[in-house]
């Protein structure tokens, strides 16, 4: 469930467009703030409510983060959203096809 937080700040990096912890003077200060204070990056109110859902959740003690399925189906479901119930083009096959 470490790769669902990790994806997460991807995902957050991606959509916010930067850099998540820039405050951050070393790596142990990061780690402080993150592991003893608990500390995220700020979800932004414009975002999707679904992909703000999910992210928050991604955000959470590992215990009670999402596993990666659910965070592929919410992102999927926000795509289809963002594209007026169109989900062409989203399947598995689809993407594998695609790459070959």
């Amino acid at each position: 469930k470490a790769d669902v937080y990790s994806f997460a700040i991807l995902l957050w990096e991606m959509l916010a467009g930067e850099t998540p912890y820039a405050f951050a003077r070393t790596v142990e200060h990061l780690a402080d703030r993150v592991v003893n204070d608990h500390v995220r990056p700020a979800i932004h109110d414009n975002w999707p409510g679904n992909i703000k859902s999910l992210m928050k959740n991604s955000f959470g003690d590992i215990e009670s983060r999402p596993e990666m399925k659910i965070v592929h189906n919410g992102i999927k479901a926000a795509l289809i959203t963002l594209r007026d119930g169109n989900s062409a083009g989203l399947s598995h096959y689809s993407i594998v096809r695609r790459r070959s």
